[in-house]
């Protein structure tokens, strides 16, 4: 933009760019994105945290709806929590996406998660947990037999009560 030579300390790093720089000089770069944002004050304002905040608030109702139309999809059984490819606590119920929901709900005061307990303590992260199906269950006795011997096999490490 400027049409000045400069060293390439002075250029953003971008693996896709000419020889993994980018075209625009640093300069350049903080000068177009300045004019970016005043040019485009919605799309800005989308990224502002308080906008989304007030974004879920106000479409709460909305938002819930669909994650209740994929969560119910999910049948009754048997589900194991990940965190990054460690199994670390096995659950049962008739209904996964309610209990999945309690073990990463926000409200410590509201659940009795042992996961929940532990984000909120700072023993786990949100962003490396993962949820999966290990068994579908309908049968209540079935599922509660079939659960202790997923605990007996695994031993996952937040399943303290079972042992």
């Amino acid at each position: 933009m400027c049409k000045q030579d400069k060293p390439l300390s002075e250029y953003y790093k971008r693996k896709k760019g000419y020889r993994g720089y980018k075209s625009y000089c640093k300069t350049c770069t903080r000068q177009k994105s300045k004019q970016y944002y005043i040019d485009n004050p919605e799309k800005h304002k989308q990224s502002n945290p308080d906008y989304i905040k007030q974004y879920y608030q106000d479409n709460k109702e909305q938002i819930n709806k669909y994650h209740c139309n994929i969560y119910q999809s999910i049948p009754p059984g048997i589900y194991g929590i990940y965190e990054n490819t460690q199994l670390i606590y096995i659950g049962e119920s008739v209904t996964p996406y309610r209990r999945i929901a309690n073990h990463f709900s926000n409200s410590l005061e509201t659940t009795n998660s042992c996961i929940a307990q532990a984000i909120g303590n700072g023993e786990l992260q949100r962003k490396n947990l993962s949820f999966k199906m290990l068994e579908y269950v309908d049968d209540k006795s079935l599922r509660l037999e079939r659960e202790k011997f997923y605990i007996e096999k695994y031993n996952p490490p937040y399943n303290t009560y079972a042992r």
